[in-house]
């Protein structure tokens, strides 16, 4: 059967291996975008990259590798970028993530490549050599799929900093460079052979050598992937806690409002009974009740026994600080949410808003707008408020004026992480003066939060 397949390709013109690299490389480096989220019409996009890889395979391969050395070599980072391209847009990542998912993918291909090189080099690159070739391949990458694949991702992402994709990517193509042309350098200055016993053997050495650094630097990123998720949970138990001090801050205030109001109230109710009051006084105490009455009315019920406590607790705080608070919203379409999840959300945004608008000097322009409704399969969170100033934008995040900038800059990555947990996504935006931030979460069922939807 090999045999077969081997004269299938010959007869196209070519020799199987123009094809062998780009088919290893494209497999290893798929096994690390199993879990990733998809994009829309999945199964075309990576087709026709694909069909892009074997055309490239097939004419521009043999034309570089009769070149010079240098031409020749950079067939090889050209495949790894064009396989990070493919993958790019084929699944919804950034390209920091496409360049980290195919640099681990390129380790694997590299370990393997070389195990296969160690096992069976005799001073000539090694043939396919029956069905050890595909059956050492199958089996290292299951290993390799299975050791470290989901270990990389969260929840559809890989969620790396740019710092660690570029030195990942550096040192993999360096060191893979280096290695490569290590031994040719060694030989060629001790006068070696190439099928000489000293030559083999210092050859091996390296190719051990290479297997190592592969296997070290994905084992780090297995190590550093574990640090990250401990320091996010971290963050989210440190900003859990400020919440907590805020909201006991805000029922304290609250409370003390309520004394003050039931306090004043009390004399108020003395004086409207007191027939000796003019009637124009008693209207005006009537008037002041009724403002004080109205304070309170803030009850909401959406559907949502967490969403309604923290509209409520937020619209309180609006009324008595003189903030216009608009909300409608349908907190059925939360339901899947976790409570924590609502109110790290929901009290982040609303905090900000209250922030901006506190900082306003016009007492008609401090106004919050609050909308939680579904569209088509979605469920659609929208806050706006008005602002003061000048907000900087960069890469689609806040930059804040705070002095505790790691705290509040966390107060936007939470609320996207919150979204990212969910499958959907978080975007802030200004306009006019108005600032409006847009949540958009899927709610077709377990399925789609576990990211399996093309």
């Amino acid at each position: 059967m090999i045999e077969t397949i081997k004269a299938f390709f010959l007869l196209g013109g070519f020799d199987y291996s123009n094809i062998s690299y780009c088919v290893e490389l494209l497999a290893a480096i798929l096994l690390y975008f199993v879990y990733i989220r998809k994009r829309k019409h999945f199964g075309i996009r990576l087709l026709a990259g694909s069909l892009l890889l074997l055309i490239c395979s097939i004419w521009l391969y043999p034309a570089m590798r009769n070149s010079s050395t240098l031409v020749s070599f950079c067939w090889f980072p050209l495949v790894y970028l064009l396989i990070a391209g493919i993958c790019y847009l084929s699944y919804a990542v950034t390209w920091k993530d496409a360049l980290y998912g195919a640099t681990c993918g390129y380790l694997t291909q590299h370990f393997t490549s070389s195990l296969f090189i160690l096992i069976l080099f005799e001073g000539k690159a090694p043939e396919w050599n029956g069905l050890f070739y595909p059956v050492l391949y199958v089996l290292i990458y299951a290993l390799f799929f299975i050791i470290f694949s989901k270990r990389l991702t969260d929840n559809g992402i890989f969620g790396t900093s740019k710092v660690n994709v570029l030195t990942l990517t550096l040192i993999t193509l360096t060191v893979s460079a280096v290695l490569s042309s290590l031994t040719k350098v060694f030989a060629d200055f001790a006068e070696l052979s190439s099928d000489s016993t000293a030559y083999i053997v210092l050859f091996r050495i390296c190719q051990v050598y290479d297997m190592l650094i592969c296997l070290f630097l994905l084992i780090l990123q297995m190590v550093l992937k574990r640090e990250l998720r401990a320091q996010k949970r971290y963050e989210m138990n440190r900003n859990i806690w400020e919440q907590r001090r805020q909201q006991y801050e805000l029922t304290r205030e609250n409370i003390d409002l309520m004394n003050r109001k039931c306090h004043d109230l009390k004399h108020q109710i003395a004086a409207f009974s007191d027939k000796n009051v003019p009637a124009e006084r008693r209207d005006s105490f009537l008037r002041e009740m009724e403002d004080m009455v109205e304070i309170y009315d803030t009850h909401t019920q959406t559907g949502n026994e967490a969403l309604d406590t923290i509209l409520q607790e937020k619209g309180l705080f609006c009324k008595m600080h003189h903030i216009q608070w608009n909300c409608i919203a349908d907190g059925e379409i939360l339901q899947f949410m976790d409570v924590v999840d609502i109110y790290t959300l929901l009290g982040n945004a609303i905090d900000n808003a209250i922030e901006a608008v506190e900082q306003l000097k016009e007492p008609e322009k401090k106004m919050i707008s609050v909308r939680i409704l579904q569209k088509n399969h979605f469920a659609v969170i929208q806050i706006e408020n008005p602002y003061e100033g000048s907000v900087s934008m960069q890469e689609g995040k806040i930059r804040t004026t705070k002095s505790d900038k790691d705290y509040h800059g966390f107060g936007i990555k939470s609320m996207r992480h919150i979204a990212e947990k969910y499958n959907g996504s978080l975007s802030v935006k200004t306009d006019n003066g108005m600032f409006l931030l847009y949540a958009v979460l899927p709610v077709e069922g377990e399925a789609m939060r576990r990211g399996e939807m093309s």
